[in-house]
């Protein structure tokens, strides 16, 4: 359990969410209320780490670092799954 931290499995939790919230979504639109509650929250946080991380590093990197966060956390998160299927369906 060392090298799997609660950090790595945040975007793997938060792609899954978000798609379950949107297929609940098509038999209750008040899940659309609550996925965009959890984007919102999910948007200021990046919002605040950006502006952390822009005044450890440099300052005109902040408006480009909650695009860079918000592509790996997708990233990671949808790449989570392929692998997890891909290693399911692959012959060995």
């Amino acid at each position: 359990m060392n090298a799997i931290k609660i950090l790595h499995i945040l975007p793997i939790l938060f792609i899954l969410l978000t798609g379950l919230i949107i297929l609940l979504s098509i038999f209750n639109p008040i899940f659309l209320n609550i996925l965009f509650g959890i984007w919102s929250v999910y948007l200021a946080a990046i919002v605040i780490v950006s502006i952390i991380t822009g005044f450890k590093t440099q300052l005109k990197y902040i408006p480009v670092f909650p695009v860079i966060f918000l592509s790996i956390h997708i990233s990671w998160g949808i790449g989570f799954f392929i692998g997890l299927f891909k290693t399911q369906y692959q012959k060995y």
